[in-house]
């Protein structure tokens, strides 16, 4: 009896003395820091430049651009056509076409730092509205039988019988740069269509040209006293 009770107590006093050493060895914790780092990104490129492209007025499609910035401007007051009734037509494009109509040229600067993608559109806007519209109305002479719009202020129908071109040449007015874009007013209308890249410093030569005729013509008359008015808007995008 005796010796049954001290081994009981040799296996207690073993227990209690495994759990004497976890005590003292309990888990710590500890940090240690770095200094300070940094990272920075530099600026995001640099301010934009504007007011690189300049117009030089309508000049005739035989004569060389000019050099001399001094002459050029952002904007121009005055069109390149003013067509009535009575101006003279002739065969625009030559004798292998048969539009009749009116031509002219406009030059444009780059004077940006890098070369641009030019293109041009016909705005429609408060400040340069797209507009045709009747201006009159021949009931005499039957026009209010073919034109369902007929009398004055009314929707007009010339913008849908004539061509617009708009061609990129180079400084001399001589050789293309560009594709050249004879369409109709409405595929200009607030619809950008690409002219040139245009290097920085660098002056294109641009030919217009108003046409009438095949596949632009009116077979009915409905575009008769009628009045159609537009500008052009150039944008460089900078490269």
């Amino acid at each position: 009896m005796f010796r049954r009770s001290l081994l009981t107590f040799a296996s207690l006093g073993a227990l209690t003395s495994v759990v004497g050493v976890t005590g003292i060895l309990a888990v710590g914790t500890d940090t240690a820091t770095t200094g300070v780092n940094r990272v920075e990104t530099g600026t995001y490129g640099s301010p934009p430049e504007t007011d690189f492209v300049l117009l030089y007025q309508p000049i005739d499609t035989d004569q060389p651009c000019p050099t001399d910035q001094t002459l050029y401007s952002l904007d121009l007051t005055t069109g390149s056509f003013d067509i009535g009734p009575d101006t003279a037509r002739y065969n625009v494009f030559g004798p292998d076409y048969h539009e009749q109509g009116a031509r002219n040229s406009l030059c444009i600067m780059n004077t940006g730092s890098s070369a641009v993608a030019l293109d041009v559109q016909i705005p429609d806007t408060v400040a340069n509205p797209y507009v045709d519209v009747e201006v009159d109305c021949a009931v005499d002479n039957g026009e209010d039988l073919v034109d369902p719009t007929c009398g004055t202020g009314q929707a007009g129908e010339l913008a849908n019988f004539i061509g617009l071109e708009v061609w990129a040449f180079d400084p001399t007015c001589s050789s293309a740069i560009g594709p050249r874009q004879y369409l109709p007013p409405a595929s200009f209308r607030s619809t950008y269509q690409s002219l040139a890249t245009v290097g920085s410093g660098a002056v294109t030569c641009i030919r217009l040209a108003v046409a009438d005729g095949s596949p632009f013509y009116d077979p009915t008359g409905t575009a008769q006293t009628d009045s159609f008015q537009w500008s052009y808007e150039f944008r460089a995008t900078q490269q």
